[in-house]
C-alpha cells in the first residue's frame, strides 16, 4: 500500500516533520523521532530508505512519512507477502 494524500495530511497534522526534502539523521534525533543510531540500524536493515552523501545519511521526507505510517499500522508491510 502507498501513501495517500489523506495519510500525508494526517502525518503533517500530528508530527512536526520538517519541510526539507531530505532530512539529516541528527535532525530526526533533535525532533525526538528517533536516535541517529536507531535510524542507522533501520537503514542497514532495509526498513528505512536513505541517501548517503559522503559519510552522512539523509532520509527523504516522504520516506520518513511512509516509515512512521507503516509503524503505526496505517500501511501494510508488503515485504512479507511473497
Amino acid at each position: 500500500m502507498q501513501l495517500t494524500k489523506e495519510i500525508i495530511q494526517q502525518m503533517e497534522e500530528f508530527y512536526p516533520i520538517p519541510k526539507e526534502q531530505n532530512i539529516k539523521l541528527s535532525t530526526l534525533e533533535e525532533l525526538g523521532f528517533m536516535k541517529s543510531q536507531t535510524a542507522k540500524l533501520e537503514i542497514h536493515r532495509g526498513k528505512l530508505k536513505a541517501i548517503k552523501i559522503g559519510s552522512r545519511f539523509f532520509v527523504p521526507r516522504l520516506e520518513l512519512m511512509r516509515y512512521f505510517a507503516e509503524s503505526m499500522g496505517l500501511l501494510k508491510d508488503d515485504e512479507g507477502e511473497a
